[in-house]
């Protein structure tokens, strides 16, 4: 979200239009096809992706509210590395780990892994 959602529009509309200039390139780089976006996955979408999608029709119905559920997970997920950082844990991947899975349980959220 720290980027300006022109300049993420623009590249994301730049690769799908340059595609097939790339395709095959590089070991990987197929999966930048559009026809390959999984838009219900685990990781949120910017604004200006989510706009040039829009735009071509490949931002399916439903895909708001999922997107919309991840970036308030991210943001709990922010939160949470933010107060442990402050806490300077000696064993901080065990000290994460927990601090993780209780930010999203209170949350109301669900615990992945």
């Amino acid at each position: 979200d720290t980027v300006e959602a022109d300049l993420v529009y623009n590249v994301t509309k730049a690769m799908d239009v340059l595609y097939p200039e790339y395709e095959g390139d590089s070991p990987g780089v197929n999966g930048w096809a559009l026809e390959h976006q999984n838009f219900e996955w685990v990781v949120p979408y910017h604004e200006g992706a989510v706009r040039y999608f829009e735009e071509v029709g490949a931002w399916p119905e439903g895909a708001d509210e999922h997107n919309q559920n991840l970036i308030e997970r991210q943001e709990v997920l922010a939160t949470a590395w933010e107060e442990l950082k402050s806490e300077s844990p000696d064993n901080w991947l065990e000290a994460w780990d927990a601090k993780r899975r209780q930010a999203l349980q209170d949350a109301g959220m669900q615990v992945v892994f």
